[in-house]
């Protein structure tokens, strides 16, 4: 692997033109769209679990 890459720049490139080149470009913005949904998910789980535990610890104060 080492030397397949040796000596050549690696990520998105920049060629003469100052066109970005990068060929795994559509699987990049992929990855990017499935964490963002994935971050979204975790945050509405954990929005649902702390307004559960704030519900829970309100009755247990109205009932002390």
């Amino acid at each position: 692997m080492r030397r397949n890459t040796e000596g050549r720049r690696q990520g998105i490139q920049s060629t003469l033109t100052l066109v970005l080149d990068d060929l795994d470009y559509i699987d990049d913005i992929g990855l990017l769209a499935s964490r963002n949904q994935d971050i979204q998910q975790k945050t509405q789980q954990l929005a649902l679990s702390a307004s559960t535990v704030i519900s829970w610890s309100t009755l247990e104060r109205l009932r002390s």
